[in-house]
This record gives structure tokens, sequence and C-alpha cells, in this order.
């Protein structure tokens, strides 16, 4: 049995803007965090959940004996922070599931990832890259 740390993004009130791009995303989250809750403690183990914050390392810290963390995490408060929360993660002394940093911020630049698999000769669809103006 292992003490797993469940980290997750915490579902907050949506704008009705936010709700129109993705109007299932919070529901969504949140069952997904139940099942994969339910099925760790289905096969033993205990697990503690933590909603990813700016404290989260304190809290993981507070929480003390975990024995691996489980990132089912999209971001703080925004999928923009994704990364973020694994740079967090990968301070402590702790292994958790997912990717690395580098593998994190790699993944979320579509277009580097694109140019790196046809460098490496994987086969990879026309793509192009729109800029908008917004930061």
């Amino acid at each position: 049995m292992y003490h797993v740390g469940l980290v997750y993004t915490k579902i907050r009130q949506l704008t009705k803007e936010e709700v129109k791009k993705d109007p299932h995303g919070s529901v969504q989250m949140n069952e997904t965090v139940q099942a994969i809750e339910a099925a760790l403690k289905f096969n033993g183990h205990k697990v503690s959940l933590i909603p990813a914050s700016i404290n989260m390392l304190q809290d993981i810290v507070d929480i003390g004996d975990i024995d691996v963390i489980f990132n089912a995490c999209v971001g703080i408060t925004k999928k923009r922070e994704q990364a973020n929360v694994v740079a967090m993660l990968e301070l402590l002394d702790i292994p958790f599931v997912g990717s690395s940093l580098s593998t994190q911020i790699l993944g979320l630049h579509k277009s580097v990832s694109k140019r790196l698999f046809r460098t490496a000769g994987v086969p990879t669809t026309n793509f192009q890259v729109f800029f908008s103006g917004e930061a």
C-alpha cells in the first residue's frame, strides 16, 4: 500500500465566456479526480487530495508521508500554468506520475514538438502557427 498525493485543479466558478468555450470542463475534471481517487483506494492505497495552489508545496510537505504524487492537474487557475505545477513538483524529493518539466513545455508548444518530430523523421501532418496579437 502506498500513500498517494493526488494533485488536481480545484474547480472554481467559471465565467460565461469560459463556459461557452468548455461547457463540460469543470464537470469532467471533477469526475476524473473522483475516478482516480476511487481506483487508487480500491487497490488499497491511501489517497490525500491536494488542490493545486501557490501553497501546494507546503501543503505536500505538511502531509508528510507521501510515497508518490499522481498529477491530474491542468494548472492552478489556467491551463497555461500546467507546466508551472510540474516545475513545483520537481522541487520535491517525491516521485510523481507524468511528464517532466521539459517534456511538458515541449508538449504544450505544439509547433516546437512538430518541428522536433520532423527533424527526428517522425511523420506529422502539416501545421501553421497563427499569432493573435494577444499575450
